[in-house]
Formats: structure tokens, sequence, C-alpha cells
């Protein structure tokens, strides 16, 4: 009975390629609904700081709903970089690490404001999966050998890397 090599030594830059567009397709969902859940009718109006009467809360509510947009749109940026072949780099790698870790700090710091000033809307749901989504995603980026192999070393051949997991003997 001949083995079959699992999928990833066949086409070494599958899995990492599947990785970034799952993480891209679940970024343009993420800020999809974040957009829709931030411009709906009902939402919109609380943009307008003459119609808080607390300002310490509009303060929290802008702090806590404008910097998660701005950083997912930043990492929906870096992801299509990284996903086109002419754009590909290492520094887009570091960069996007540090947008992920700005996110993780950004729903540390939601998820006590969410939990104190509007506990019955579900924000702190959504920023605590933030924080776990950003976080896996954080990891990954960061200790993935695959990742640091192809982005800066700008090598696709994983056999050479790996000849410990090469089948082509």
């Amino acid at each position: 009975m001949i083995r079959r090599p699992p999928r990833s030594t066949l086409f070494p830059y599958t899995t990492l390629f599947r990785s970034l567009l799952y993480y891209f397709i679940t970024l343009f969902v993420g800020f999809f609904i974040s957009i829709a859940l931030t411009l709906a009718p009902d939402n919109l109006s609380n943009f307008n700081p003459m119609l808080w009467d607390d300002k310490i809360m509009y303060f929290f509510f802008i702090v806590t709903t404008v910097p998660s947009d701005a950083l997912l749109l930043a990492q929906i940026v870096l992801t299509y970089y990284l996903l086109s072949s002419v754009r590909r780099d290492w520094k887009h790698i570091l960069i996007l690490r540090n947008i992920l870790l700005a996110e993780i700090i950004l729903s540390l710091v939601s998820i006590p404001i969410d939990m104190n000033y509007w506990p019955d809307t579900g924000s702190a749901f959504f920023s605590g999966y933030a924080l776990v989504v950003s976080s896996i995603w954080y990891f990954y980026f960061k200790k993935s050998v695959r990742v640091e192999y192809v982005f800066k070393h700008k090598n696709w051949n994983w056999d050479t890397f790996h000849p410990s997991k090469s089948f082509a003997k």
C-alpha cells in the first residue's frame, strides 16, 4: 500500500494561500458587519455629539468604534498586498502583526467600557470576538514557520527548507 503524502507537502504554498484567503474573507465579513451595524439608521445618529447627554459616553463610543473600523480596513489593505504576488513582502507581515496587536489592545480596552456603559447592546460580545480572532491571527503570523519562509526568504519551495518532510526522493 502506497501512502499518499499530506496535501501541504504536495503543494507547499496552498496551505499558506488558503490561510491568507480565509483570513481575508473573515476580515471582509467582519468589516461589512461592523460597517452595517455602525451605519444602521438607528446607530448613525450616535455619531452626532449634540444628541449625547453624557460627553464621556460619547467619547467612549468614538474610542471603541472608529479605531476598530480603521484597524479592520488597514488589515484588509495589507492582506490584499500579501495576496498579490507583486507586493508580497516581509515588511507587510510585520505591519500586519502590529495592527493585530493594536486590535488586541483596543479589544482589551473596549470590553470593560462596553460592559460598563452598554451592557445590554452586545458590544462586549463583538469586542470579545475581535479579541479572540485577532489573537489567533496574531500568533499565526508571528509563529508560522511557513509565513516567515515565504515572505521573509521569498522562497516557495518547502522541500529546500524542510528536507526531512520531503516526499520527492
